[in-house]
This record gives C-alpha cells, structure tokens and sequence, in this order.
C-alpha cells in the first residue's frame, strides 16, 4: 500500500513539474506587460489639466 501511494505520488510531482516551468518563464513576460501598462499615461494633457480645476 505504501509503495502504490508513493508510484502516486511521483506520478503527479512528475506531470505537474513541466507545467510549473511554462507558467514561470511565462510570468516574466506578463509582468514585464503590467509594469509597462502600469507607467503608461492613458490620458492626454489636455484631459491632465482640465481635471485639476475639478471638485471631487
């Protein structure tokens, strides 16, 4: 019984392991994304100035 939970027990480690790595070389690239969208200014100059004049 305890070497079939052990065979299990790799088996899974073994399948979910490559899996792991895509998903870790992937975040980078999605991190590097937000980050970028992050910094970037949506709004143009004009929108900036005429929101300062405004009450909340």
């Amino acid at each position: 019984m305890k070497e079939n939970i052990f065979v299990l027990t790799l088996a899974v480690l073994l399948t979910t392991l490559p899996g792991s790595l895509v998903l870790a070389a992937d975040y980078d690239a999605v991190k590097a994304k937000l980050e970028s969208a992050m910094t970037a200014d949506i709004r143009m100059s004009a929108e900036i100035d005429r929101d300062r004049n405004r009450k909340p």
